[in-house]
């Protein structure tokens, strides 16, 4: 069973937003009724009505002497004129002045929030606007939910600072549907389409639903804001000295609604220049791609090709060649060939790669290759959960991994390697050990050895480290870890 405002403890209150809303236009209706000229005339009307009825009473009381009729003439005058000031003058006056105060409020306020719209980010004006609002109805806690178009989904929620126990504001895009059975005042208001107002203290709300931090509510107040006719916003007032009034939704009303208006601009803005900021990331990622493939298709692929145009100019101008020296030089070009091509494939599988996973397979596949044409057997393991990775460390690790099984290939002559992906907390760690012939490291400079130092150069430019252990006889152990970011 649903709750009834009654239940809630709401007052009879609840105003309709299109009859009741205050707007500055209507302060022109006033004049009418309550500018200066028209309390000077009631005042002069009322003056010499009172004085009608003075003389009237006077009239039956002519046997008194004349200072006791003065007198009674003045106290006459006096007990008419009082309420009749009051009502036909002093009070519209007071209103008017009231009504003038509040439109300068509502105008200064719309001011100030366009000026501050245009210099600070949406946050800090859905801030300011909380804080506004706070101020000028004498509140201490308040909330601005935005609402999805099905009416139950809230999207972007602004709280104030001792709203749930915080020290500072929170403003949070959660996407979760709401719940109308909450029976919260703002499912209330969205509910009955309408500004509600809950002043009994003594009566406690019903919570149904909220944080056990939330503090304790005595007086609240929910306006909703339409667009459209449909509730687009709605901005709640909580814990007033003094009870909530008509004139406090009349406010809250006017300036929520043009407050939703900057608020909407604020966020048009926003996803224009974040999606300009995506464009300029993604062109420079691009270029950035493109400038280190042509460096990778230089130096490895284009190596290959000018080394084999250079052997086939050597054999098309050479008259005479033995035949054993054709068979050489053949087999070199077939293995610049063979190269180029497994750099190539290798290439492709980097840039057709969509995710982290992808790097596993990529190894994988590229040890089949090398396999094909070696005497060694790779073994794979991997170890904890995927993590994204950029394609761009994807391909200088490939790189990396590439030129570690080359160098088993030509040099090591082992019967077995293994290779190990380790997705750690911040960092991927793999590892390639094999068991050939390895190596005195003190006799290696990295300078003489390119494939090693192009190796170094790589993982540095990752911001990881790479650490070789190797022993002549027993075999060599490549260890890589990389962030990764």
């Amino acid at each position: 069973m649903n709750p009834t405002p009654a239940k809630l403890g709401f007052a009879d209150r609840a105003l309709n937003p299109a009859s009741d809303a205050f707007q500055y236009d209507d302060l022109k209706n006033l004049r009418g009724a309550t500018s200066p000229r028209s309390i000077l005339f009631m005042m002069i009307i009322g003056i010499a009505m009172a004085e009608t009825i003075a003389m009237i009473v006077i009239y039956f009381f002519k046997y008194l002497p004349y200072y006791q009729q003065v007198l009674l003439d003045a106290a006459v005058m006096t007990v008419i004129i009082s309420p009749l000031l009051y009502y036909l003058s002093f009070r519209p006056l007071l209103l008017h002045v009231e009504q003038r105060y509040q439109a300068e409020r509502i105008l200064q306020t719309r001011l100030q929030l366009i000026q501050f719209s245009n210099t600070h980010t949406l946050d800090e004006l859905l801030r300011f606007i909380l804080d506004g609002i706070q101020t000028l109805t004498g509140s201490a806690n308040s909330f601005f939910l935005f609402l999805e178009p099905d009416q139950k989904t809230l999207g972007l929620q602004a709280w104030s600072p001792t709203h749930a126990g915080q020290n500072k504001y929170s403003v949070t895009a959660s996407n979760a549907e709401m719940e109308l059975e909450q029976a919260d005042i703002w499912t209330e208001c969205v509910r009955q389409r309408q500004p509600l107002i809950r002043n009994d203290s003594a009566s406690p709300p019903i919570r149904k639903g909220m944080p056990e931090r939330h503090i304790e509510i005595f007086r609240e107040m929910a306006v909703p804001v339409f667009r459209d006719e449909m509730i687009v916003a709605v901005l709640g007032l909580q814990n007033k000295p003094h009870d909530f009034t008509k004139g406090d939704v009349e406010l809250v009303s006017t300036l929520t609604d043009f407050a939703w208006d900057i608020v909407k601009q604020k966020q048009a803005e926003w996803e224009i220049k974040e999606r300009d900021l995506k464009e300029k990331v993604l062109t420079q990622t691009i270029h950035i791609m493109q400038l280190d493939i042509a460096r990778d298709l230089h130096d490895t692929i284009g190596q290959n090709i000018s080394f084999l145009r250079m052997k086939l100019d050597y054999l098309a101008q050479s008259k005479s060649v033995k035949k054993s020296e054709m068979q050489v030089e053949i087999q070199k070009m077939t293995r610049a060939a063979n190269e180029s091509y497994d750099l190539l494939r290798g290439m492709l599988a980097v840039l057709q790669s969509g995710n982290s996973g992808d790097l596993f397979r990529i190894f994988s596949r590229y040890s089949e290759q090398i396999e094909e044409r070696s005497m060694f057997k790779i073994d794979f393991s991997t170890q904890g959960e995927l993590r994204p990775l950029p394609a761009k460390r994807m391909r200088q690790l490939f790189f990396v991994f590439r030129e570690a099984l080359n160098n088993i290939e030509k040099h090591a002559h082992a019967t077995h390697v293994a290779v190990k992906i380790i997705w750690q907390d911040e960092h991927l760690l793999f590892t390639v050990s094999d068991n050939g012939n390895g190596f005195d490291l003190a006799k290696i400079e990295y300078g003489s050895h390119f494939g090693l130092k192009f190796m170094r150069e790589r993982v540095e430019m990752l911001n990881g480290s790479m650490n070789i252990q190797s022993v002549s006889g027993v075999g060599t152990d490549l260890e890589v870890e990389v962030p990764y970011e």
